[in-house]
């Protein structure tokens, strides 16, 4: 006796024929219910994703941070001063340590120069470049590169930034897009804490700063790790000590003249997703990108030519510096098209889009589909488990 659909027929039924139509009737029912629960649980095992997107008004967006570096890493006269002391194995070293620590003057950036400087709702710069300082071995192009990005990370602008030329005024537009991802089962992404930072982001701490987790800085902290751990050498582009690379295997003894091909070989598995640096670093949960729009007009004009000179000679004036005599011989406008670069960042709008990747087959679902499916061709439920259980 239960409410199980067809069931009841069997036995109430007369006659041998109708008896076995409601068997196989009922045995039907129940195979088509096994094949859709299957295919149901199928799809809910896939973990499926929906990204939900709207744009919200926001009056008081938070200006992202920017981080600009010139393309020339190390002053020529600096080069030249060590070359004339050293010798070429101890220059190459002079060089590697003068392009790991460019970004690292603080008594050349403590310092703010006010004139530069006013209340806008934009970021205007005027960078000088000091096209007489480069080198031809470390830069081939005179430029600056730029990086919009989230504050509190570690920036890449030779992998991320946008090339800035001089003798142009480059406009840079920036939309605001605020990312959360899911978790696991359904996502790949994972909450780091201030621990987990340490161990995965060798950037974290370094320079006095607090950076952030990103996946970026932690797969080049997984790349470096392999370099020492393998190769007993660090890349010059990035930190070689901290507390994400203490733990590296020590003790790998490497012959000098295989560290250059060591290094190719890391770098080769490295691009090839060989090193587990995907499986290693995972995406942050919450993120904040920007997009850019980049439009460029040529700059200076005539009249800004004289006032925009006068800022530079009283920037050299402060340093106790004195322009170079090659360059007080340039005409003036060719000397700032030469060497100096114009750009404003600015907010296109004061909204930024919300994009949020949720479940598309939760579990509410999944036991919705399952009470459907074997409601629909043999009338399971609840209430009929509970009657077979009695």
């Amino acid at each position: 006796n239960t409410s199980l659909h067809g069931v009841p027929r069997i036995t109430l039924s007369r006659g041998y024929f109708r008896k076995v139509t409601w068997i196989l009737l009922v045995l039907g029912g129940a195979a088509f219910a096994m094949y859709h629960l299957g295919k149901i649980v199928q799809n809910y095992r896939e973990y499926p994703l929906s990204t939900l997107l709207s744009i919200e008004n926001n009056n008081k967006l938070d200006f992202p941070a920017v981080t600009i570096c010139n393309m020339n890493p190390a002053r020529r006269s600096i080069l030249k001063q060590k070359a004339e002391e050293l010798g070429y194995t101890e220059l190459l070293d002079v060089i590697n340590e003068a392009v790991k620590s460019s970004g690292e003057e603080e008594e050349e950036t403590e310092e703010s120069d006010e004139e530069f400087f006013e209340a806008l709702t934009s970021l205007t710069m005027e960078l000088y470049l000091d096209e007489n300082e480069y080198s031809e071995f470390l830069a081939d192009t005179v430029g600056a590169k730029l990086h919009v990005h989230q504050q509190g990370i570690m920036a890449f602008p030779e992998d991320d930034g946008i090339s800035l030329t001089p003798g142009l005024s480059t406009s840079v537009g920036i939309s605001q897009i605020q990312v959360k991802r899911s978790i696991p089962p359904h996502g790949r992404c994972r909450h780091y804490s201030s621990d987990d930072n340490y161990k995965v982001n060798m950037y974290a701490g370094a320079h006095k700063l607090q950076i952030d987790y990103s996946e970026k800085a932690c797969q080049k902290t997984c790349y470096q790790k392999n370099l020492i751990r393998d190769c007993e050498c660090c890349h010059f582009d990035y930190p070689c000590s901290g507390y994400a690379l203490r733990k590296v295997i020590e003790g790998v003894k490497v012959p000098k003249l295989k560290r250059w091909r060591c290094m190719g070989d890391i770098f080769q598995k490295y691009e090839r997703d060989e090193l587990d640096c995907s499986n290693d670093c995972a995406q942050s949960c919450s993120e904040t990108v920007y997009s850019t729009d980049i439009s460029t007009g040529r700059w200076p004009s005539v009249p800004l030519i004289r006032r925009t000179m006068g800022k530079v000679r009283s920037l050299y004036k402060r340093k106790n510096e004195s322009i170079p005599t090659s360059e007080e011989d340039m005409d003036v406008g060719d000397q700032l098209k030469r060497n100096v670069i114009k750009v404003e960042i600015f907010y296109k709008q004061l909204n930024y889009e919300y994009l949020k990747a949720t479940p598309a087959y939760d579990w509410s679902s999944l036991i919705s589909d399952i009470g459907g499916q074997a409601g629909l061709w043999v009338g399971f439920s609840v209430l009929t488990l509970i009657e077979l259980a009695e």
